[in-house]
């Protein structure tokens, strides 16, 4: 347990940071001093913020069945379309002038 703020924190301390472009070794000694003192950075992409990088990570689970869903629809789309402009071009055909 550590006093923080007059307040009881157990367990472990997660902490959430942007990097920002510099040197990776900095970010290295940086995330090893957090650790020794029993919190945890994780250091996320340069230039996001805190509310993207969590939307990155739960939806990289999901990404690929999103990806293959929207291809699947967008080609259903496309088909239904097709078959349509077919079926437009067949009655202007069959229909007297």
């Amino acid at each position: 347990m550590r006093q923080v703020l007059k307040l009881q924190i157990a367990g472990p301390l997660f902490i959430n940071a942007d990097t920002g472009p510099g040197d990776e070794l900095f970010y290295v000694k940086f995330g090893e001093d957090f650790y020794n003192k029993g919190e945890y950075i994780e250091l996320g992409l340069p230039s996001s913020t805190e509310a993207t990088q969590e939307m990155d990570q739960g939806y990289s689970e999901f990404k690929p069945a999103c990806y293959k869903c929207t291809k699947q629809v967008a080609a259903i789309n496309m088909a239904l379309q097709m078959e349509a402009e077919k079926n437009m071009r067949k009655k202007k055909a069959n229909s007297p002038s």
